[in-house]
């Protein structure tokens, strides 16, 4: 997983291809770039793994690195999911200004960023994971949002995924008063990636968000696979002049 700055799009740059465990550009590389937030290869034990995120759930060990395919490296992070199951783990990682506490460059509102990730299906799996990745900016202790850019499945057809994204802003105040505030949400309309997600194989999913300027509706979110642009959500209004704080 890479979370980069605006400027830099290395999926795209370098291709679709199997990189090295601990990438030169990353910031423990060895010409880590300072536009790349951060890295990792899950090449450490579980609990080495918990100690780089903000919030960590393992589903009792489920969700946790192990020997694999992996693309790079010598480890995946790998998800079980039974029959029946909701919620098989998840992660957090904070980045930039936050009222969250710990975070990585603290002192940083970042409107813009990537963020990238192989993930791999099992030829047999059922559907499509709900809820796969998403960006958001917090905007107080209680984990109220202003936005939030999810990456998750088609409710009208599971085997294709949507870009999602939401705001938590009204006429330039923050309405919401909690995480999923959905009675508060303002939905800025998805974009569908129209090619079925494929199973079996290794997949490259890059995102990016920027947050619109004050004033203008020139907001974005798309989403890549394997290089190409799927799905593409362009002039929104996803905070209007509310920069109490940023995506982070």
């Amino acid at each position: 997983m890479k979370i980069y700055a605006p400027l830099v799009l290395t999926c795209l740059v370098l291709g679709f291809k199997p990189l090295l465990a601990v990438e030169a550009f990353c910031p423990d590389g060895s010409a880590p770039n300072p536009n790349v937030l951060f890295c990792d290869s899950f090449e450490g034990t579980l609990a080495e793994t918990k100690q780089k995120y903000y919030d960590y759930s393992d589903d009792e060990g489920e969700y946790a690195p192990v020997a694999g395919d992996a693309v790079e490296g010598g480890k995946v992070l790998r998800t079980r999911w039974q029959a029946g199951e909701v919620d098989a783990g998840a992660m957090h990682l904070n980045i930039g200004r936050t009222p969250l506490g710990s975070s990585l460059y603290p002192n940083v509102d970042f409107r813009e960023i990537y963020w990238r990730f192989y993930l791999k299906l099992q030829n047999d799996f059922q559907s499509f994971p709900s809820k796969i990745t998403r960006a958001t900016g917090f905007a107080g202790s209680n984990w109220s949002q202003s936005m939030v850019a999810h990456v998750w499945h088609d409710d009208n057809n599971k085997q294709f995924i949507v870009a999602d994204p939401v705001s938590g802003i009204e006429n330039d105040q923050l309405v919401t008063t909690r995480y999923n505030d959905f009675d508060n949400f303002r939905w800025l309309g998805k974009a569908t990636i129209n090619t079925p997600f494929p199973k079996g194989e290794w997949v490259c999913i890059e995102t990016r968000v920027k947050l619109n300027d004050a004033g203008q509706s020139n907001g974005i979110f798309e989403i890549y696979i394997n290089d190409r642009l799927e799905a593409s959500k362009q002039n929104m209004d996803w905070v209007g002049a509310w920069d109490d704080y940023a995506i982070n």
